[in-house]
């Protein structure tokens, strides 16, 4: 009797869902977007999918195949997990040729 009783409880915590806003990715998942974006890769050398957005922030993947243009955001933060190559991140400095590209966020050739 007691094997059963655990059981249920088990059982009720498998089927529960998700906190709202919650979300997670498997690492094999997080993996399988480098070929689906290697073949999107566009002038830039880059591709990118959103992975979900949350209030003030938002996920996304990012396959880079060459350099990246410089950015200023006026409101977020970014975070890079560098999962195969290599990646030099440089930060401070005076964006060259500064261009507005969307709300709070400013882009130009380098720093």
């Amino acid at each position: 009797m007691r094997f059963f009783a655990s059981f249920i409880v088990s059982a009720t915590w498998l089927a529960a869902a998700d906190p709202s806003g919650f979300a997670q990715w498997k690492g094999a998942e997080l993996k399988s977007y480098e070929n689906k974006l290697a073949p999107k890769v566009d002038a830039k050398k880059i591709a990118s999918q959103a992975l979900g957005s949350y209030g003030n922030h938002t996920l996304s993947v990012i396959h880079r195949e060459g350099n990246g243009e410089a950015e200023l955001h006026e409101t977020q933060g970014d975070i890079f997990i560098v999962q195969s190559g290599e990646a030099t991140l440089i930060v401070g400095g005076t964006v060259v040729d500064p261009k507005t590209t969307a709300p709070h966020e400013v882009r130009g050739p380098s720093i």
